[in-house]
């Protein structure tokens, strides 16, 4: 349901959870998609999990369970117990997120020769590392829909972290770590807009 308070949507902040950091060797688990205007209200969300019977998933699993991190991390947080109960597969979930975008009015990158993206680019924490290489490998339509601009919240992380290190520290018990996450995709989404409002309100100039 839409946010009385939200204003035309935005932003669309992407999370993964995968079984490792190889896209080309590591498969996805869970994805999550959360819609908010301007300034992070948000207006709409939606997640998946994943699981397949194919070699090259089973392969990617075995990588996971064999990683003490992953298979932990995942074990602590429900997410091996979800994906064999309501698993689909990475085709399925390609096309069921960019028809959630579409649901929503989410525009998708031009098509027209020349013209430049005029849609909605893709949000997160390091998502230039991870949440990028991942969904161009395994959900190639949601991936060409939402286009090829990155809004990276950690890039805003290290700006104020080198410009302004007192403001930083302050912001810490605020902006949260790795410590305090999930590894689920909808809590990881909404720690990123809470972290990515906080900049708005304390470090960025933004006019209204």
């Amino acid at each position: 349901m839409i946010d009385a308070e939200a204003g035309p949507i935005t932003y669309a902040v992407i999370d993964l959870e995968t079984t490792g950091l190889e896209a080309a060797k590591d498969v996805p688990l869970e994805l999550g998609i959360v819609l908010t205007d301007a300034w992070g209200t948000e207006v709409a969300s939606a997640s998946w999990t994943i699981y397949e019977t194919s070699p090259s998933f089973q392969s990617g699993l075995v990588r996971g369970r064999r990683n003490e991190f992953v298979n932990n991390m995942h074990y602590k947080n429900g997410l091996w117990r979800d994906i064999e109960r309501s698993g689909l597969s990475r085709n399925q979930v390609d096309q069921r997120a960019v028809a959630f975008l579409k649901d929503w009015g989410v525009k998708g990158q031009s098509r027209g020769e020349g013209d430049d993206f005029d849609g909605i680019g893709m949000m997160g924490n390091s998502i230039g590392s991870l949440d990028r290489p991942f969904t161009i490998a395994h959900f190639p339509f949601l991936n060409k829909y939402l286009g090829y601009r990155n809004i990276d919240i950690s890039s805003f992380k290290e700006v104020c972290k080198r410009n302004n290190p007192e403001l930083f520290e302050n912001l810490r018990p605020i902006i949260g770590t790795k410590a305090d996450a999930t590894h689920r995709v909808l809590d990881d989404c909404r720690a990123c807009i809470r972290e990515f409002q906080t900049y708005l309100n304390e470090f960025l100039v933004v006019g209204e």
